[in-house]
């Protein structure tokens, strides 16, 4: 994928997250797999709400958005990330020593600042996850209006895609 499809899956994500936090609801299970493309409007949508809880939206935990920072890595890898890497410590270290969270091809994302920077807000543990949803990043606060770069996507989404069932490897 390239920023721009990472940039609408992260914004449809968002905003998703951000409508459950202003309900006080935590989802608990955003994965690559709960997240759905529809056609024919090109939807990215959220779905697999059975693990969600209510929360005051005071206090709610970062859990979705750093789950979301884990989705779009993946995104950029390409693939699953493997079960080392799927931790804050790791993204931690990477961070400190200015990579940019392990990828295989860093490279290719060293130019994408503002992506960069919002996955840095989202595994921010300092930051509340009030304050991440009350100011969104530029990242996904921008208005995108090119759905259609995501149709390839869309097209190539299988029915696995619309049911609980999941094929085995």
């Amino acid at each position: 994928m390239e920023e721009r499809h990472i940039q609408c899956i992260a914004h449809a994500v968002f905003n998703a997250l951000s409508h459950l936090a202003h309900h006080g609801m935590v989802h608990h299970r955003v994965q690559a797999k709960t997240i759905r493309f529809t056609t024919p409007d090109l939807r990215i949508v959220l779905s697999d709400f059975e693990a969600v809880t209510e929360s005051a939206a005071s206090h709610l935990d970062n859990s979705d958005l750093k789950d979301l920072g884990f989705v779009l890595l993946e995104c950029m890898e390409g693939h699953a990330l493997p079960t080392e890497r799927h931790n804050m410590e790791f993204i931690a270290d990477q961070r400190a020593v200015n990579k940019v969270f392990g990828l295989t091809n860093a490279e290719q994302w060293s130019g994408c600042k503002d992506m960069v920077d919002f996955l840095d807000e989202l595994f921010n543990e300092k930051k509340t996850a009030s304050a991440k949803y009350s100011k969104p990043h530029t990242f996904v606060s921008s208005n995108i209006q090119d759905y259609e770069c995501m149709r390839p996507y869309v097209e190539l989404v299988t029915l696995e895609c619309f049911t609980l069932w999941t094929p085995g490897d």
